[in-house]
């Protein structure tokens, strides 16, 4: 048995993610909950470095893709009449 595979090249990867209104506070995304459009939202290297920025859409929802295998941090800006119901400032994201 022998089977041909081709790559067009390195692989990539994306980091997806909703940022919303957590309406009753609980941390998590539930029913009720209204994603928020207009939100920066910031990828860090491994060292802490901005490499880039997007901006939410109208559902709250962004990615980044094209992205080399690698470790990365997500980080969103703050905004005034916002308060976080989650403690969690970052996350730490392998591709």
């Amino acid at each position: 048995l022998y089977e041909k595979f081709e790559c067009d090249g390195p692989r990539t990867g994306e980091i997806k993610g909703t940022k919303y209104l957590d309406k009753d506070a609980d941390g998590g995304f539930d029913s009720g909950d209204t994603g928020i459009a207009g939100w920066t939202i910031k990828l860090l290297d491994n060292n802490n470095n901005v490499i880039a920025t997007t901006t939410t859409d109208s559902n709250g929802n962004y990615t980044f893709a094209g992205l080399p295998p690698g470790q990365y941090y997500v980080e969103e800006g703050s905004q005034s009449g916002y308060t976080n119901s989650s403690s969690i400032k970052s996350a730490l994201l392998t591709v």
